[in-house]
């Protein structure tokens, strides 16, 4: 399911750019796998 979730807020990243992405990363919870979120 986050992983779902994570897709969704990827997805309305790249339709936003890169402020979508910082907002992407301001919605991540702190160390919930920061590791994965290079990908």
């Amino acid at each position: 399911v986050e992983h779902g979730l994570f897709i969704g807020l990827a997805s309305a990243a790249i339709i936003a750019g890169g402020d979508g992405i910082q907002t992407v990363h301001a919605a991540r919870k702190p160390g919930s796998s920061t590791d994965h979120d290079v990908a």
